[in-house]
């Protein structure tokens, strides 16, 4: 059922995102749309007791994400890098039309609800129910990673494509940890938004330079996902050497219940 949800939520996101563009019209209908779409998809996830399952929900109080955050940020930043040192941002972007900036954000921020959603709450939890959780969570990372690959129809360039679908793989790794860290998906959803919205005046100001991936480049953004890496790998760690002390207690309780 909810798989029939999430595909009609694509086909509206990519047939409005078309007509949008060859029409060179402003989001302003799709945003109706889709909001109407996600009223009545969360008022049946309400009704049916499921959207704190899913992670829609307030992030719990005591969750610490902090470094989660800061980390998935870096892809964020290597973005404003990347364009600031370019030498026609300033230009570029006071020439932007308003509507057509907006238009892009709308866009872009329904589709991190969409991708959220799905990558990180609905297909976990149900592989979960079929597999171990780590395996359900690689495979809900490598899907997310396979669907950038759609890049390449667009923009041509094989390297860029490669690039960015590694970096999607690290991104979902964290983005995954940051949801099941705060039990929410709000966290990662916001962390997300802002990295695709760095990304907007890229096909605007750069639509052909961006599919010329140098050597900096690349590098800048495999830095960000080695930090990614490193601070998952962290926290796993961390959660380890918490959880090592509780298991060694239960052992000791049942071996001391044992011998009663």
């Amino acid at each position: 059922m909810y798989i029939w949800w999430l595909l009609l939520y694509g086909f509206i996101y990519s047939v409005s995102g078309a007509l949008a563009r060859r029409l060179d019209q402003p989001y302003i209908f799709f945003a109706i749309f889709i909001s109407v779409y996600w009223v009545v998809l969360l008022h049946f996830l309400f009704r049916r007791k499921r959207c704190r399952i899913y992670g829609i929900c307030l992030p719990e109080e005591n969750a610490a994400c902090g470094k989660l955050i800061l980390a998935a940020l870096s892809f964020a930043a290597a973005n404003l890098i990347l364009y600031s040192c370019s030498g026609q941002w300033p230009a570029g972007w006071h020439s932007l039309p308003l509507a057509t900036l907006m238009g892009e954000c709308v866009l872009t921020v329904m589709a991190v609800w969409g991708e959220e959603i799905f990558f990180r709450g609905v297909l976990p939890e149900k592989l979960s129910e079929h597999m171990r959780r780590t395996t359900a969570g690689g495979i809900s990372i490598l899907l997310f990673a396979a669907l950038h690959l759609v890049n390449l129809w667009q923009l041509g360039s094989v390297c860029y494509v490669l690039v960015q679908t590694l970096c999607a793989a690290v991104l979902g790794m964290i983005l995954l940890r940051l949801r099941l860290q705060s039990g929410s998906l709000i966290p990662g959803a916001a962390v997300h938004a802002l990295i695709n919205l760095t990304a907007v005046p890229a096909e605007r100001l750069f639509p052909t330079g961006r599919n010329d991936l140098t050597g900096k480049q690349a590098l800048l953004y495999l830095a960000s996902a080695a930090i990614c890496v490193i601070v998952c790998a962290s926290e796993e760690r961390r959660r380890a050497g918490m959880r090592k002390p509780e298991t060694e207690k239960a052992e000791k309780r049942d071996i001391t219940e044992r011998k009663k």
